[in-house]
């Protein structure tokens, strides 16, 4: 069965960026620009994984953590910001998040973490 993962990002270059790992990995995914959109795409459809921003516009990566977490708590969340301090960390650690990478981050280092959750090798 084919993995897919949702990004939720409101940066268009952090989702073309992570776009084209994920495309170099052959793994399906989707992307929400905020919160609100990222919750209606995970009730109608299934995700392995979930990549996200804490702060964006309608729904801030807090909320939409505490949300996805309701409706499916074992899926793994990884949180990519560039505004992590340790209460953001603490917060996100509360709410369920599995990992958190700082911006600007390393492709090698979102890479690994994918592999972590998915729990296989990729390329």
């Amino acid at each position: 069965m084919e993995k897919r993962i949702l990004i939720v990002e409101d940066e268009d270059l952090i989702i073309s960026t992570v776009e084209a790992l994920l495309q170099k990995m052959k793994i399906n995914y989707d992307t929400a620009k905020n919160g609100k959109e990222a919750i209606e795409k995970f009730k109608n459809e299934k995700f392995d994984l979930i990549i996200t921003d804490i702060f964006m516009p309608v729904m801030d990566g807090f909320q939409l953590i505490e949300e996805i977490k309701k409706i499916h708590s074992d899926i793994p969340i990884i949180v990519i910001s560039g505004y992590i301090d340790n209460e953001t960390v603490r917060k996100i650690k509360n709410l369920g998040a599995n990992e958190y990478i700082e911006k600007p981050f390393s492709l090698l280092d979102v890479k690994k973490s994918i592999e972590k959750y998915l729990k296989w090798k990729i390329f």
